[in-house]
């Protein structure tokens, strides 16, 4: 199953914050298991080797990454692109490398000077990658573009038009808002611009925010507004233009003290209410549903006409996802402490069971035994013995700094032994990724092994 990752709006990362960004961007995929995969025939036998991009090496235009090594699972590449800090994905699945991918989208979005989100099913605040984020990156994320709900729509909107299409905005841009019962106008307004139906009818009114007080009120007055603007059309004698021209020419700031203003209350109660309650992007949806015009022509032709008041949360320009706790890696990808071995640090966030240790205390010693062995093969057979075992067990990917590092030492007994006991772990205890981690992680490997 592969989804994909949408982008709205543009990107920018400016000069001074792109070696951070890629700093942090690091830490993300490392903690997030992601990977590359090469694939090499080595001595006629074709084995894969996972690969980490080097972030260091200034020539390297672009970091993929195509596996997910907590869902032992290879997807079409994702990455960062070096030059402008651009993040790009194929299929991601819905798993570890979605989950890794996404947090790299996000952390751009943090990072971005310019109006910028992603969406995978919908551009409803991401709390539980913002908490992962939180936890790897040790500090709070100021997180403010998605307050910007309304201006992102406009984005997709305009998009839509590039090769002479209609405005459009795909569905799915919304569709979780109003189920996620929004506490902001600014996530209503936009649940509000393909539902009009949904808020005029009674029955399906009550369901789109049940109990909501302060919201019932505005549904109130949109739907006053509603009825007076079809009496309107129904019993007005003057033609359509001059009609739609009445009504947006009564779009101003009302003041109570004036006489003109205050006629226009008392005879215009519904269009008033409009005008003093609701964001001027439900009034010109009413007027459009009930003149059949298109609402983003009429939006566009007819915003800097009217009074226009950005809908947005108090925090605007603050963090919005409030007082979020903080979501280990561990829980994030709903793995063990065992699935990570090769993340293991003496300071780090991974535990050893007491499994665990028992385990490794007794590969320790099948190792010092394995030492004593008395090599009577050539390195190459040694080298061609580390090819078949992981050639014989595709299941298993190999770190590749690993796989070099045995390639190179076997006229050292402990790595001799380190291919022997591999060979011992894949035949008999099935072990042989979570031993393959342990060698990979030279502290833990050194701890515990010695070498």
């Amino acid at each position: 199953m592969g989804t994909f990752i949408h982008e709205v709006g543009m990107l920018t990362i400016p000069e001074e914050k792109k070696a951070a960004f890629l700093a942090d961007a690091r830490k993300v995929a490392e903690q997030g298991g992601l990977f590359s995969v090469n694939r090499l025939s080595v001595f006629d036998r074709k084995i894969s080797l996972l690969h980490f991009p080097d972030f260091s090496d200034s020539e390297l235009k672009h970091l993929d990454f195509t596996y997910s090594y907590f869902e032992k699972e290879g997807w079409e590449n994702a990455g960062i692109g070096r030059e402008n800090c651009s993040v790009y994905s194929g299929k991601i699945g819905w798993r570890g490398f979605n989950k890794a991918v996404q947090a790299l989208y996000i952390l751009a979005e943090l990072y971005s000077d310019t109006l910028y989100a992603s969406r995978n099913d919908s551009l409803n605040i991401p709390t539980e990658t913002i908490k992962w984020l939180r936890y790897v990156l040790k500090r709070e994320l100021h997180f403010t573009w998605r307050n910007h709900i309304w201006e992102l729509m406009e984005i997709e909107a305009r998009k839509s038009m590039r090769y002479g299409n209609e405005p459009y905005v795909d569905p799915d841009f919304i569709e979780d808002f109003r189920s996620d019962e929004p506490d902001t106008m600014e996530l209503m307004t936009v649940a509000f611009l393909n539902e009009l139906s949904v808020f005029i009818n009674p029955q399906t009114r009550k369901e789109a925010f049940p109990g909501e007080k302060d919201k019932i009120t505005f549904l109130q007055a949109m739907i006053r507004m509603y009825d007076e603007v079809v009496t309107f059309k129904e019993t007005s004698t003057l033609p359509m233009e001059e009609q739609l021209e009445f009504l947006f020419a009564a779009q101003r700031q009302l003041d109570g003290r004036k006489e003109e203003d205050l006629r226009f209350m008392r005879e215009h109660t519904g269009l008033a209410l409009g005008m003093i309650m609701l964001p001027p992007q439900w009034r010109v949806r009413i007027i459009s549903e009930i003149y059949g015009k298109d609402f983003w022509s009429l939006w566009w032709e007819r915003k800097d006409r009217i009074p226009y008041r950005k809908v947005l949360p108090e925090n605007d320009g603050e963090d919005s996802t409030g007082e979020l706790t903080e979501r280990s890696t561990a829980d994030f990808f709903g793995i063990q402490d065992e699935d990570r071995l090769y993340w293991w640090r003496t300071e780090g966030d991974v535990g050893l069971s007491d499994e665990i240790r028992t385990w490794l205390q007794t590969r320790k010693e099948r190792l010092d035994e394995l030492c004593l062995t008395e090599p009577d093969e050539s390195i190459e057979d040694w080298q061609r013995r580390l090819v078949t075992v992981l050639h014989s067990n595709q299941w298993v990917t190999c770190f590749e700094e690993l796989f070099f590092e045995l390639m190179g030492h076997f006229h050292e007994a402990k790595y001799r032994a380190a291919v022997m006991l591999m060979e011992e772990e894949a035949k008999a205890h099935g072990m042989l990724g979570r031993l393959i981690a342990v060698l990979a992680n030279r502290e833990l490997r050194m701890v515990f092994f010695l070498f």
